[in-house]
């Protein structure tokens, strides 16, 4: 089920975050701009080992 409420009081874990801008410049990511659209399109619980990474719980 999709978070109703407005995306900018979504808070995000510090781990999330980095895991995923590690994740897209690995893949070839060198701006911000490029990070936030890798990880725009990454999926939330998809195949991409990354986003396992991201989501698991430590």
């Amino acid at each position: 089920m999709p978070d109703p409420r407005d995306p900018r009081g979504v808070r995000h874990a510090l781990v999330a975050v980095l895991a995923l801008t590690a994740c897209a410049v690995l893949v070839g990511a060198t701006s911000v701009l490029a990070v936030s659209e890798w990880i725009a399109d990454a999926p939330p619980h998809g195949s991409r080992g990354c986003a396992r990474i991201a989501t698991a719980r430590w």
